[in-house]
């Protein structure tokens, strides 16, 4: 199949998918009793957006446990090509800095400060279909790949249900970057240990 077709399909399932907040607060569960979450002093998180797993309880859990908690914050700039527009990870110092995108989706105010990975960093990343070799598709935009790309320091974690990881290899090629983690309501799975923590 396609990256395309693989992307309408999940889509297509996720937005029907009953158990989105039962099962996102599973995943948090599961994250917060982690080794790799105790450790982390900074969370890359996302703000979440119609049917992807939800974060916001976690945001504020992280925060109050002192962990600095950053959220991407994609500038357009006059960039025509897609290509061309950049995505970072900015802190959030208290809950009102943030403002919904031209896409409506919560980000960072632009004056808060720049975050960079370092290497107790779990990075948080949202998509549309994983596999358990690491692969990952997401929109189309390549946002977290161009990011990825860039800073190889940082945890890098696929958020995701059940339904959303395929048995079969997805069609990733060289400019897609792999996961090391998978975050599941069945647990944190690793993909160098091939098991569930």
């Amino acid at each position: 199949m396609s990256k395309e077709t693989i992307r309408n399909e999940m889509r297509w399932r996720r937005d029907r998918y009953p158990h989105i907040h039962r099962d996102s607060m599973k995943i948090w569960h599961h994250l917060e009793q982690s080794a790799l979450y105790q450790k982390a002093r900074q969370i890359f998180a996302y703000a979440s957006f119609g049917s992807e797993v939800e974060t916001y309880t976690m945001i504020e859990s992280s925060r109050r446990l002192g962990k600095r908690v950053c959220l991407p914050r994609v500038n357009t700039g006059t960039a025509d090509s897609q290509a061309e527009r950049t995505m970072e990870f900015r802190e959030i110092s208290m809950p009102h800095t943030v403002e919904r995108s031209r896409f409506g989706i919560y980000e960072p105010a632009f004056w808060e400060q720049i975050c960079t990975p370092e290497e107790d960093t779990l990075i948080l990343v949202p998509g549309l279909a994983f596999d358990y070799a690491g692969g990952r598709i997401g929109f189309g935009k390549g946002f977290y790949d161009r990011y990825l790309s860039r800073f190889r320091q940082g945890i890098r974690m696929g958020v995701c249900f059940e339904f959303q990881v395929t048995e079969k290899q997805l069609p990733c090629g060289e400019m897609d970057e792999r996961m090391q983690y998978l975050l599941l309501p069945g647990g944190l799975y690793s993909i160098q240990e091939r098991k569930i923590l």
